[in-house]
């Protein structure tokens, strides 16, 4: 269980930072 949030707090972030990564490349002109 403890391995388990591990990694669902592992994925949680790096879609934060996709999500962020995609954000600056959308504002960027």
């Amino acid at each position: 269980i403890y391995s388990f949030r591990r990694y669902k707090w592992l994925k949680i972030f790096w879609v934060m930072k996709f999500c962020k990564i995609m954000a600056v490349l959308y504002l960027t002109p």
